[in-house]
């Protein structure tokens, strides 16, 4: 999802950050009006961020990427690893996660997913990135 919106020119309102690791919502507004309601199916932002916290999503709150998310199957231009994310058990998700934040810049930095670019969605759909028209074309697999 998030290489498809950065190549159709999302930036604006959510990213990868620039190693490819975490992404950052820099528009919660926007977000929750224009994105969440196509791929979430749903419009409440502090709903969004509890289920990031169920699946294990960590949010920074310190350093270079405070207020981004990060999980280590939730990767730029990787979107098998997405199978791997799971929801926490439910005794789990009470006791929350620990805080230990990762250093994602001790990695080398994931390539960016240029405009133009056929990204394979895990959903079986190959999207293709139109750069001059912002079109997005989808066919099935």
């Amino acid at each position: 999802m998030l290489d498809k919106l950065e190549a159709d020119r999302n930036g604006g309102i959510i990213s990868w950050l620039s190693h490819g690791r975490a992404f950052i919502i820099h528009d919660p507004d926007a977000f929750t009006t224009k994105i969440m309601p196509l791929y979430f199916h749903q419009s409440n932002f502090a709903h969004f961020q509890r289920q990031l916290q169920l699946y294990r999503f960590q949010q920074f709150t310190s350093g270079p990427d405070t207020g981004a998310y990060f999980h280590n199957n939730f990767q730029r231009g990787m979107p098998h690893l997405c199978a791997r994310v799971a929801r926490l058990p439910r005794m789990l998700a009470a006791s929350g996660l620990p805080n230990a934040e990762p250093n994602l810049y001790a990695v080398d930095a994931l390539p960016p997913i240029d405009a133009g670019s056929i990204v394979n969605m895990p959903n079986g759909r190959v999207d293709l990135m139109i750069e001059d028209s912002n079109v997005i074309q989808t066919a099935d697999i």
